[in-house]
């Protein structure tokens, strides 16, 4: 009984002093003096001015499914990897369907994460509809990335 009380008394004090936060001046002069949020382009300009492509900076990047996944991307060169060819190259074909989609979903958002810091492009890897069947999706590499420094970078894991 006790615990139910102190959870309730916690609850409408959070929310008494959540409601006064608004008529605190010290609080309230953050929102006067907050500069103007740049465009998103800025952001991205100004992360491509300071990225440099060190060697130091690239070991132990990418993992060991990432650099097959991105050999495999870069040996088609414009062609598409397949959602089979994906699986088959990060293990996940014991699992179930909706399994595997989870999963791969995760990896692309991480190595897209990685390819992001290291180019400074959002959607490093792409994915579209197959030509044959729209249900199927197909994964290539976008044409802003720099194919030499990926393969310099997935290079260095290699060696």
């Amino acid at each position: 009984m006790l615990l139910y009380f102190n959870i309730i008394l916690t609850l409408i004090l959070g929310l008494i002093i959540g409601l006064n936060l608004k008529r605190v001046p010290y609080i309230s002069g953050f929102r006067k003096i907050a500069p103007e949020i740049p465009t998103k382009q800025l952001y991205v300009e100004e992360f491509r001015s300071n990225v440099k492509l060190d060697k130091q900076d690239m070991n132990h990047c990418f993992d060991t499914l990432e650099v097959r996944f991105l050999h495999k991307l870069l040996e088609q060169d414009g062609n598409e990897v397949d959602v089979k060819i994906l699986n088959s190259i990060t293990n996940l074909t014991n699992l179930s369907a909706e399994n595997q989609r989870q999963r791969r979903h995760l990896f692309l958002k991480e190595l897209n994460l990685k390819l992001f810091l290291i180019f400074g492009i959002r959607e490093s890897i792409v994915r579209l509809d197959s030509m044959e069947d729209k249900r199927v999706k197909n994964y290539v590499l976008s044409e802003e990335i720099d194919k030499e420094k990926l393969m310099v970078s997935i290079s260095i894991q290699v060696a």
